[in-house]
């Protein structure tokens, strides 16, 4: 996927940081000093300042996500005897996993700091099998 976007994070986390909280490493390494005049961000002041917003955060973003991954599996007790053993018609076994990963040509909020997270969820259903079910339907056939 290749588009433009504005980066907040490269306003609020580098250029405005405030050094009393957590901070980019970009915001201390790669600001304007006397050494480093070809700099992307503006010096560091004690009392700080606001940068206005501007197209020099926009950015080309050229990235590859991992969303979602879906995976499940169906036993029935055609497959697996122990199931016809307890009245199990079939079991289905699942997993979904939601932001796998994400790779980027630029450094957002998300993963400068803080670990990526992502979700995994695990799920099972049983349909069991129910001869009361099978009987009424017999009856209703044999009605019409």
């Amino acid at each position: 996927m290749d588009y433009d976007q504005y980066n907040s994070t490269l306003v609020d986390k580098i250029e405005n940081v405030n050094l009393a909280y957590n901070a980019d490493k970009r915001a201390l390494t790669e600001r304007w000093t006397p050494q480093n005049r070809n700099a992307l961000y503006k010096a560091l002041t004690i009392t700080g300042s606001d940068t206005r917003q501007s197209s020099r955060f926009l950015q080309n973003v050229n990235e590859f996500r991992i969303s979602s991954i879906n995976l499940s599996y169906r036993l029935d007790a055609t497959q697996l005897t122990v199931l016809d053993k307890v009245n199990i018609r079939y079991l289905n076994l699942g997993m979904t996993m939601q932001d796998l990963a994400r790779f980027s040509n630029i450094k957002q909020e998300r993963g400068t700091s803080y670990p990526f997270a992502c979700t995994i969820n695990f799920n099972m259903s049983i349909m069991f099998k129910y001869y009361w079910c099978d009987k009424i339907a017999l009856v209703l056939n044999l009605i019409k």
